[in-house]
């Protein structure tokens, strides 16, 4: 799979909710969906939780119950950075 597909299949994987015991599909920074009870439809301050590429999403950390993952952000240096001179 070339590097331009790869990055494809990640960033379309940003947004999407996984549950606990699912792997996180590329390094990035991953939300506790349902973490913050003053959420409205526009603003989400629940807990966020960085986890490599293949790592076992957990359960809650408080409860250990069962939790839902949002993935929100790749982790930075995925992709090289190009400084324009």
């Amino acid at each position: 799979m070339s590097e331009a597909n790869a990055m494809n299949e990640i960033t379309e994987a940003l947004g999407l909710v996984f549950l606990s015991g699912d792997a996180a599909p590329a390094d990035g920074v991953f939300q506790l969906v349902g973490d913050d009870p003053n959420a409205t439809d526009r603003a989400d301050f629940g807990r966020v939780f960085r986890f490599k590429q293949g790592e076992t999403l957990p359960n809650h950390p408080d409860t250990d119950a069962a939790a839902e993952w949002r993935f929100v952000r790749l982790t930075a240096g995925w992709r090289e950075m190009q400084v324009l001179t």
